[in-house]
């Protein structure tokens, strides 16, 4: 039997496609690849891990340059003796909130004097008003009396700094532990489709030794693998997705196990 070399020609870019129906492509998996293609497994996490991760590197960017560092750069310094507030701003004075340019819809109100009204229940942020900090949110409000005597930056001086450097490095972070945590669930996964590998392979009169089954495994568990991915960076989650995702597995398995030849591990074996 002639068989197509798909997989010398193709690289772990092209597997992510050939893994969803060509039965060359398993069969080749099975004869010719060696190992139990853990490092076309790792390209695969990798690849996944990095988009992830930079995703996640440009919302904290978004985040902190559009919402948080403007506020922080606006906030007074806030004095405390005996239970009375004071600032380095004119009173009242209002920070707004980034998000809604032009809707002048405050986020921070320092307002000090003895007569100063609450903020709106309807604002969501925190507030210094007399000598109370307000805190709201979705219409939920927590007062805290202020007393004893204190002077300090509302935002400690090397806050931004701190935040530039969870600017810095929050992608990475976030793909070492990604990958570092779908490589070890994954391997476990490998492991016990393995061993159903292994089962279904005599019931389908394709007998293969445990290290070709983990491999088969490791390449049917792709299209389960894309898809979480995609469910990630889109947002859209398949309903009962675990349930679905181990069904999804056992068929890839099956129709792998189905495209190799009958004659491997079994030399002169005519089907």
């Amino acid at each position: 039997m002639k068989r197509t070399s798909l997989t010398r020609l193709a690289s772990p870019l092209k597997g992510f496609y050939l893994c969803w129906f060509s039965r060359d492509f398993y069969n080749e998996v099975a004869h010719n690849w060696q190992g139990v293609a853990f490092r076309f497994l790792m390209v695969v996490l990798g690849l996944f891990s990095g988009i992830v991760a930079l995703s996640f590197q440009f919302q904290v960017d978004e985040y902190l340059n559009g919402f948080i560092i403007p506020i922080i750069q606006k906030a007074p310094e806030l004095n405390l003796e005996e239970g009375k507030l004071s600032m380095d701003r004119p009173s009242p004075y209002i920070i707004e909130d980034p998000r809604f340019k032009g809707e002048h819809k405050p986020i921070m109100i320092f307002d000090l004097a003895e007569d100063a009204p609450m903020p709106d229940s309807n604002l969501d942020g925190m507030f210094f008003i007399r000598d109370k900090e307000v805190l709201q949110y979705g219409g939920q409000r927590q007062i805290v009396d202020l007393n004893g005597t204190w002077k300090t930056p509302l935002f400690p001086k090397d806050f931004l700094k701190s935040l530039g450097q969870i600017k810095v490095w929050s992608g990475t972070a976030v793909f070492l532990a990604l990958f570092t945590a779908s490589f070890l669930v994954i391997s476990i996964q490998v492991f016990l489709y393995g061993l159903l590998a292994y089962v279904l392979s005599g019931l389908l009169r394709r007998p293969l030794q445990f290290v070709q089954a983990a491999r088969l495994a490791t390449v049917a568990l792709l299209p389960v693998i894309t898809m979480d991915f995609l469910q990630r960076i889109t947002g859209v989650f398949v309903p009962l997705w675990t349930m679905v995702s181990v069904l999804m597995t056992i068929a890839y398995l099956t129709f792998a196990i189905r495209s190799i030849s009958v004659t491997l591990n079994r030399p002169g074996f005519e089907s």
